[in-house]
């Protein structure tokens, strides 16, 4: 889970990854691309890698509450599956749950 303003550090562990060095990931937040993908293969001789990004922001309308599927795909090889969902949860004191602005403090109106 994270902010509705992107930017949160996402880790994946994928196994069952074909070989090759060649591959690359992208990853897709209820179908917004991930920013900043890297991937990184486990140690030789296995089948795992490690998939980091950071979560974008929701495309305009996803509701907040329900959370959305995480996909990645791998090039030359598809997407990975697994049931993987976000949730964009904005915490009370946070400027994005205030339009960018700061929270009420005591004794505003």
């Amino acid at each position: 889970r994270g902010s509705s303003a992107g930017g949160t550090p996402v880790t994946l562990t994928l196994s069952d990854v074909p070989p090759g060095d060649e591959m690359e990931a992208e990853v897709l937040f209820g179908g917004q691309p991930g920013v900043d993908v890297t991937m990184t293969r486990g140690e030789e001789g296995t089948d795992s890698a490690t998939v980091r990004c950071l979560s974008p922001a929701p495309l305009e309308g996803t509701p907040r509450l329900e959370p959305v599927t995480v996909e990645v795909r791998l090039s030359r090889s598809g997407l990975a599956s697994g049931d993987v969902e976000f949730s964009y949860i904005d915490l009370w004191s946070a400027s994005s749950t205030w339009g960018g602005g700061l929270p009420p403090f005591e004794g505003d109106s």
